[in-house]
């Protein structure tokens, strides 16, 4: 038996996100996966607007496919 006859992976998902293509897509909101890691960035980036003293400029560094521009959307 074929492997695609046991398991059905939605198209969403076998594609890359870009932010230019992607930013205004409710669908690559809706599929996004919050992790903790993604929570804790959040948490920051927000902190980021207080006027305490916290950082302020970030960058996203990772390996094609770990989900930075999908954080980004």
């Amino acid at each position: 038996m074929k492997l695609d006859k046991l398991v059905k992976i939605d198209g969403w998902f076998s594609r890359s996100i870009n932010v230019e293509r992607d930013g205004s897509s409710l669908d690559a909101v809706n599929a996004y996966v919050l992790t903790s890691t993604a929570l804790k960035t959040l948490k920051n980036i927000a902190n980021g607007f207080s006027p305490s003293k916290f950082d302020r400029a970030w960058s996203f560094i990772g390996p094609y496919g770990s989900g930075k521009s999908s954080f980004a959307i």
